[in-house]
């Protein structure tokens, strides 16, 4: 499909980094086949002059205003330059094979300006027997260019390929977490000004995972964590975290996987920028929703399970990530573009999951994405306590324009207007043809798209203005 033919449906504000000082610290992203984002304008710009060369996982870390200091494959950590760091090669992140879900996380020492701290995983490959270590980068070494004064220190093994970080109810403070390969052991480790703690806090909780390929994640808040990939209940874990003692506790067992949902483990996940919404991804072809912000019980989470997108092409979505501009982005397998999530505060289809519709710059995805802490990007004033499930827009992001969704459709679109109450909407072939007009009042509009062939159309909103409102639509009518 023509990546030039994926127009954006809405202008949405640049996002205010004041609610939090490390926002910028996720600003640049390297993964894939030389594949890169940078997010400092506000919006994602492909660049392509990274190092990196991994399957799937990796790290980046950006100063406190957004530079880009160095970033890693799990094996490498080349600088802000692209050059491997002095000391810098070797780590035990599953190198020969780059494909461990979650082997590379870098997290600031706090208390310091210049030192970092890069966790790796290995992988199933490997039977991720190097397990869960770390490394020790000092940007004052080397020019200001950075050094690998520390390497593959051990702190668990064996491991899964499991690995997160969330901030300490401190604000100061970081957990860093990973999960014992077969029983069911989470291990939080604490980094402060002193460094890492190496006795862990171990929560005994959910069941015994006997599978390396394992990712977790926190909800912005910190104060939640979700699970994928386990191959034994089916179910998805979604655990409460103690954010002050590094435990783990009240875990549900979602049920989504059973309410006429895709089968199968889910491999990836993404807690939407209010932490009222929780996505997982499964087998390459699904992206499926819970409402978390309200009744915390497995019965009132389950019943909202909703799929959000589904693509007939297994490499359609790869690993989730939640941006700096609160849009959650998919890997999508060998291909140039990736997909977006571009509403993922709200729920169903609403959310508006786009496929490939970010080009890469003539580089390449695969399935991973860079693994950050996801707490840098908590805004405090985002965050839901309740659980929305209409699927109707908030009038609230509309500018001076409209939006569409679902988009790519099947049946039936709805159409929202922020300034326009009456006038015509129009929809045009590849060949320029007219094959829909109809007149409109109101500033929701409803069509039915059943009759019409699967392509990619010219959708135009006329009002009586004569101001012309366009984009592009996809039908994937069967």
């Amino acid at each position: 499909m023509n990546r030039f033919l994926y127009l954006s449906l809405l202008i949405l504000p640049i996002v205010s980094y004041s609610q939090n000082p490390e926002a910028m610290r996720n600003n640049i992203w390297y993964f894939g086949n030389g594949a890169g984002l940078d997010f400092s304008s506000g919006s994602p710009v492909a660049i392509t002059d990274g190092a990196l060369h991994s399957y799937e996982g990796g790290g980046s870390i950006c100063d406190l205003e957004g530079n880009l200091l160095f970033y890693t494959d799990g094996d490498t950590v080349w600088d802000r330059l692209h050059n491997p760091m002095p000391n810098g090669t070797g780590l035990l992140g599953c190198g020969n094979y780059g494909s461990s879900a979650q082997n590379g996380l870098i997290v600031p020492k706090p208390g310091s300006e210049t030192i970092y701290y890069v966790f790796t995983n290995d992988c199933s490959e490997n039977f991720c027997e190097a397990g869960l270590r770390y490394s020790v980068v000092d940007m004052s070494f080397n020019a200001g260019f950075g050094d690998v004064t520390d390497k593959n220190i051990l702190l668990l093994q064996p491991s899964t390929e499991a690995l997160a970080a969330t901030k300490h109810a401190n604000g100061v403070d970081f957990w860093v977490i990973g999960h014992e390969y077969n029983t069911n052991r989470f291990f939080a480790y604490l980094l402060d000004e002193n460094g890492i703690n190496t006795e862990p806090v171990i929560s005994e909780i959910g069941y015994i995972i006997n599978s390396y390929i394992t990712s977790i994640k926190f909800s912005n808040a910190g104060n939640k964590l979700a699970m994928a990939f386990d191959t034994i209940t089916q179910k998805d874990q979604l655990f409460r975290f103690d954010n002050s003692l590094g435990t783990l506790f009240e875990l549900l067992l979602l049920n989504g996987l059973t309410k006429d949902l895709p089968t199968g483990a889910a491999y990836t996940l993404a807690f939407s920028p209010d932490d009222s919404k929780l996505y997982y991804m499964v087998s390459g072809s699904y992206i499926y929703q819970y409402c978390i912000g309200g009744e915390y019980t497995e019965e009132a989470i389950s019943a909202t399970a909703t799929m959000a997108a589904y693509n007939p092409d297994n490499a359609a979505f790869g690993q989730l990530q939640l941006g700096p501009d609160n849009k959650i982005y998919s890997a999508s397998q060998f291909n140039d573009s990736i997909s977006t999530i571009e509403f993922p505060n709200l729920y169903g289809e609403a959310c508006g999951v786009h496929v490939r519709n970010l080009y890469l710059g003539g580089k390449q995805s695969l399935l991973g994405l860079p693994n950050f802490v996801e707490s840098f990007l908590h805004d405090t004033t985002l965050i839901q306590e309740d659980c929305d499930t209409t699927t109707s827009v908030d009038d609230s992001l509309l500018l001076d324009g409209f939006m569409v969704f679902p988009n790519p459709a099947t049946d039936v679109i709805q159409i929202k207007l922020s300034n326009y109450e009456k006038g015509w909407i129009k929809l045009f072939n590849a060949l320029s043809q007219n094959v829909l007009e109809l007149e409109f009042q109101g500033q929701t509009i409803t069509i039915n798209l059943s009759d019409i062939s699967s392509g990619i159309y010219g959708l135009i909103v006329e009002p009586e203005s004569k101001k012309q409102l366009k984009t592009t639509l996809i039908i994937e009518n069967k």
